[in-house]
């Protein structure tokens, strides 16, 4: 009965179909959920491929214990290799050629890292502390490959005496499960949320409950009451429209998912399976409707390539978003994915000897690690201060010795660097350091009712200031502000809401920290103001206005000085005409609006 259930089914491609939807869905930006889109809970398809894997593979070595009556630890790592390996590195290939032809510098340094990480099957933990980069999506693969290394070790020994131990098995399962559990209800930090997501010990429950079913089932001495079998299909369609419930309402940042959440997925997930394998067939008919079998034969594929072709073909590349984005996106990763499939991944296991594969692999990691670093030089200050997660950029490196150093923190100043560098105004040379992906205000910014993620990068982002300061020694520092300081945040578990003393006073307390980071012997402590938002609404308006009073009343009670660049922006309200082009397109500004605004800026410090 046990091999006659590890037997391929394909309905099993079925379900994998649906978690790969999940994410793909989820990872194009109109669905993400800080844009207030549907199928905020996508990512848990990440969990429906855990709790398949969890089920499969403690399957696949039950059956060859008792067929063989031992586990060869050697050929089931062999067979894991042939099938994820080759596809993997492909993927860090094509990676490494697009960010040659197009990545910018100071992002060099961390994806040399992630790409090398994902190589190597540790991404998930460099990934904690390193952001998001075109190869973030490996650190899935990477618990998953963590957990093919040591579960294998654990069942065998786990058997060692014999198949009278699968109660004994069952319990020990059970016990890993609930240990798993209490770890990431432990660690869990609702404003830092990266180790519990990421981690292989947090996120192995979901792993750790597909294998508790198959030794379940594996106990199983006869087939189950016909009662229950008719029972399984009504809950397996409960439990199908529940996941699917999930994907589209559950929000990343929501404590529900760290406190039951992921639980409660597995547990739907498993009654799917259960539904599957014991039912009346039900489950089996929809989940093996065409084309959701064939899709889910190149769901590796698909989940693998998907982030960096999203992340190559975006809306500021191609000119369009929406529906027509996700349908230019699904059908260059589709393709690429059956392109895989039939060159790659399917030759590497059925056509490829054990012998040839042994041999060329390694060779073939070795290519791929070449070309990563080949792609992604690191130059100067990039590399002494390019921070996990952090981006840095200069002027120059060789400035005059007795020229005027100011260094720009904050929101997203690599912005003005990308357009100013090398101008040099007066004298005065710039260094500026920051993140893309990060704000600097205190705890969670709100936008709308979404959270907008604490990702791990910005943890290091204030660590980052500090270590630009003591390298570049600065004259002056001027801290530039966005437009989300003046968003609702949560800090420390607690709503703050603008306009309201507890946040003016939050804010405060994140500019006396960046002051007291960068202070070593800064003579001058500038706040620039959010900019200027053409494009813009009331309540916006007022947000901006307000954190403008905000920093003038810092100003005045710390002795700083504060500059609003929308009044050079937008004098009177409206844009103002440059006179080699326009200062904004739509509510960015221009090259030639981000040089004026450093012009400005200068004069003004």
């Amino acid at each position: 009965m046990l091999s006659e259930r590890y037997a391929y089914q394909p309905w099993l491609d079925g379900l994998r179909t649906v978690a790969v939807a999940g994410v793909l869905l989820f990872h194009h930006s109109q669905f993400r959920p800080t844009n207030g889109g549907p199928w905020a809970g996508g990512f848990l398809g990440v969990d429906v491929f855990f709790v398949l894997s969890g089920y499969l593979i403690t399957t696949l070595l039950l059956v060859e214990h008792g067929r063989e009556g031992r586990i060869s630890l050697g050929g089931f790592w062999l067979r894991r290799a042939r099938r994820l390996l080759p596809a993997l590195v492909v993927m860090i290939g094509l990676v490494a050629l697009l960010a040659w032809l197009v990545l910018p510098e100071y992002e060099y340094s961390r994806l040399r890292v992630e790409s090398l990480a994902a190589l190597f099957y540790i991404e998930n933990w460099t990934h904690i502390e390193n952001g998001t980069t075109a190869v973030a999506h490996t650190w899935s693969l990477a618990v998953e490959e963590q957990w093919y290394l040591v579960w294998p070790i654990a069942v065998v020994a786990m058997l060692r005496f014999g198949r009278a131990q699968l109660d004994r098995m069952l319990f020990a399962v059970a016990g890993l499960w609930i240990v798993s559990v209490v770890l990431m209800q432990w660690l869990y930090e609702p404003e830092s949320n990266g180790r519990v997501y990421f981690g292989t010990d947090t996120r192995s429950q979901s792993l750790l409950l597909g294998a508790l079913l198959a030794v379940g089932l594996a106990r199983l001495r006869r087939p189950p009451d016909t009662r229950l079998v008719r029972l399984l299909d009504p809950l397996a369609y409960i439990a199908l429209v529940g996941l699917i419930a999930m994907f589209w309402f559950v929000d990343l940042e929501s404590a529900f998912v760290y406190r039951g959440g992921l639980t409660l997925l597995a547990v739907l997930v498993l009654v799917v399976i259960t539904a599957g394998l014991h039912g009346a067939g039900g489950m089996r008919r929809i989940l093996g409707v065409a084309p959701l079998p064939a899709l889910g034969k190149i769901s590796y594929g698909l989940y693998l390539y998907h982030w960096p072709i999203f992340w190559w073909l975006r809306e500021s590349r191609v000119g369009y978003g929406g529906i027509a984005l996700l349908a230019l996106r699904l059908s260059v990763t589709f393709v690429v994915a059956g392109v895989s499939y039939f060159l790659v991944e399917r030759p590497a296991r059925a056509t490829i000897s054990g012998k040839a594969f042994a041999i060329g692999m390694p060779v073939a990691v070795l290519l791929a690690v070449v070309a990563i670093v080949a792609a992604t030089p690191t130059r100067g200050n990039a590399q002494q201060l390019g921070r996990l997660g952090v981006a840095f950029a200069s002027v120059r490196e060789d400035g005059p010795s007795d020229a005027r150093r100011m260094l720009l923190v904050g929101d997203q100043p690599v912005l003005v660097m990308d357009q100013v560098a090398p101008i040099a105004i007066d004298d005065t040379w710039a260094a500026a350091i920051g993140s893309y992906s990060c704000n600097i205000g205190p705890g969670r910014a709100l936008i709308g009712d979404n959270a907008v993620p604490a990702l791990a990068e910005c943890r290091v982002l204030l660590d980052s200031f500090e270590a630009a300061a003591g390298a570049f020694e600065p004259d002056a520092t001027v801290v530039m502000v966005g437009p989300s300081f003046g968003a609702d945040r949560i800090v420390q578990g607690r709503r703050l809401l603008y306009e309201t003393d507890e946040l003016e006073e939050a804010l405060h307390d994140r500019l006396d920290e960046i002051r007291l980071r960068t202070a070593q012997g800064t003579d001058v402590f500038v706040v620039a103001s959010p900019p200027c938002m053409p494009v813009s609404n009331a309540d916006l308006d007022a947000r901006l206005a307000w954190v403008g009073r905000v920093l003038d009343r810092y100003a005045t009670e710390r002795d700083a000085r504060v500059v609003h660049p929308r009044e050079f922006q937008c004098p009177g309200g409206q844009p103002r005409d440059l006179i080699d082009g326009p200062m904004f397109e739509g509510a960015s500004l221009t090259a030639e609006g981000l040089r004026a605004t450093w012009t400005w800026l200068v004069s003004q410090v």
